[in-house]
């Protein structure tokens, strides 16, 4: 056997350079993806005909050596909260969908607003404790400049505005650094039970409807919303075949059965790069998406461990994951399915030692005058997987209210998601978790 050191799941990495061009005909947006016959001679959409694209290998997001070390300070917060989540989730039979990215991005924004005290704990609770401002603006540029050129046939969108009361004046230098380093658009508003509507429409046009709404409501009591939303949409590398999805038993958490549209596939080194490892505790399936930029893995527990102690195991650093040496066929067996969520995030936070929402007033300058500590944090998701790849969205609202040697051994290894299982779509460059989550039972 041969080992490979990964840090954290979010890390296991390899480089994909081989993907397959591959249609979609159920989605507008984004067009179908077609291969050119030469791909020197691409041709542009027009009216009536279909976007070509060139096909392109990934191209990896830059980090500086600290920025490298931001995202792996994230991605170790995002298993926290993940982990936090899933003791919410009523022993493990409510499914749960998040993104790290999500979140993670509005903290950035909401500290250009913040000092003091409050601002130094949720640095430490980010494990960001000797990080500055600056630095994570910079990380954020970088991730969001770097993903919109990773991968041309994947749509991946982070959009980010800032709602507040026109009677109050921006502080220049938080209205700068939103602007900046996030490209947030500003809105000035006179808070009435109609904005929600303008702001939920806001949400909706960026998550292509998978989002239809953040806020509940709102009114003159309102006087800042600052929100993260992001879309993702992208093909498998290679598609599972429809005609090989068959009805087959998924047991639940709550340890009913039921029946599931089941995909199949046979994966070959010798055709498709992707990531098959293990250890005592759970395998992992990692398949790549078109180029290879993006990821997405799969957990399964091993039959002797729960989803607690697989989570507990891949939140621990150095973890020894093994790869077989003579295997060159995987027999994967994985549902379709669909999950949304919507989390008030204030009491997780908190429960995590976050003193944000109890921080005194003057540990924030959102506006020049009149400064008020953040009410609370909602979160939203959604993500859908099929034979033909995968669709997520996500949405974060922080507001405030005045209230690839040797030919190989043929062996045959079978993997069948057929119970529990957790998930989670990463950046391949930067093993920066995008979205994660864990399925209960299948919707």
């Amino acid at each position: 056997m041969k080992t490979a050191k990964l840090f954290l799941l979010a890390t296991v990495a390899l480089s994909m350079a081989v993907a397959s061009c591959s249609n979609d005909d159920n989605n507008e947006n984004p067009q179908p993806v077609i291969c050119p016959t030469d791909s020197t001679n691409v041709t542009p959409p027009t009216e009536d005909s279909t976007w070509v694209y060139e096909w392109r290998p990934a191209k990896a997001i830059t980090l500086t050596t600290s920025q490298q070390d931001i995202a792996r300070r994230l991605s170790t917060f995002s298993w926290q909260l993940f982990a936090e989540l899933y003791k919410r989730s009523e022993n493990g039979t409510k499914n749960i969908i998040y993104s790290p990215f999500s979140v993670e991005t509005d903290f950035g924004m909401v500290l250009n607003g913040m000092q003091g005290t409050a601002k130094e704990e949720l640095l430490n609770l980010l494990g960001l404790s000797n990080i500055s401002t600056d630095d994570l603006n910079n990380f954020f540029t970088a991730m969001s400049q770097g993903i919109d050129e990773a991968d041309n046939m994947t749509r991946f969108s982070s959009a980010n505005s800032l709602w507040y009361a026109q009677d109050h004046t921006l502080n220049a230098d938080f209205q700068n650094a939103l602007q900046t380093h996030y490209g947030a658009e500003i809105f000035p508003v006179t808070f009435t039970s109609a904005t929600a509507n303008d702001i939920n429409k806001w949400c909706s046009e960026k998550t292509n409807g998978r989002i239809p709404s953040i806020v509940g409501q709102t009114s003159s009591l309102d006087l800042m919303h600052l929100i993260n939303a992001v879309y993702f949409r992208s093909n498998w590398a290679d598609h599972f075949d429809e005609v090989q999805t068959t009805n087959a038993p998924f047991t639940t958490a709550a340890g009913d059965t039921q029946e599931v549209s089941m995909m199949q596939k046979v994966f070959s080194h010798e055709v498709l790069e992707f990531d098959y490892t293990y250890n005592d505790c759970y395998e992992q399936m990692v398949i790549p998406f078109n180029n290879g930029a993006y990821r997405m893995a799969f957990i399964l527990p091993r039959e002797s461990s729960s989803i607690g102690e697989v989570i507990a195991n891949i939140t621990q650093n150095d973890i020894v994951q093994q790869r077989p040496d003579d295997y060159t066929l995987i027999h994967l067996e994985l549902p379709k399915f669909k999950v949304s969520s919507n989390y008030d995030l204030r009491n997780v936070l908190t429960q995590m030692g976050c003193t944000l929402f109890s921080a005194d007033d003057d540990c924030f300058h959102f506006f020049a005058q009149d400064n008020r500590t953040p009410t609370g944090i909602v979160h939203k998701a959604f993500l859908q997987i099929d034979e033909k790849g995968a669709e997520a969205a996500a949405a974060t609202d922080i507001f405030l209210c005045t209230s690839d040697g040797e030919e190989p051994t043929y062996t045959d290894l079978y993997l069948t998601f057929n119970r529990p299982f957790l998930y989670t779509i990463i950046e391949s460059s930067t093993g920066y978790p995008l979205f994660m989550g864990y399925i209960s039972h299948i919707e």
